[in-house]
């Protein structure tokens, strides 16, 4: 411990010091929920239609997806 710099003691406070800020911040100081979506955009690859399917309560869903009018699996994710 005789050799440890004064630059080495200022770095350990700040990282304590971003760490305490993160626990305030993340952790105690947040009231927001976090706000998990409850759709996803899909767009056949084929027509370029737009679907939106419901993943409210399994939160999966298989890529890619089927067409709600065949057993083609023909969707896949957009994001806009």
């Amino acid at each position: 411990m005789d050799n440890i710099k004064p630059w080495q003691i200022i770095l350990i406070l700040f990282a304590f010091a971003a760490l305490g800020f993160s626990i305030f911040k993340f952790a105690i100081g947040s009231d927001l929920e976090s706000q998990l979506a409850n759709s996803l955009t899909l767009v056949d690859v084929e027509t370029g239609q737009l679907y939106s399917a419901n993943i409210t309560g399994s939160r999966t869903l298989l890529i890619p997806a089927t067409r709600p009018d065949s057993d083609l699996q023909a969707l896949i994710p957009v994001y806009e």
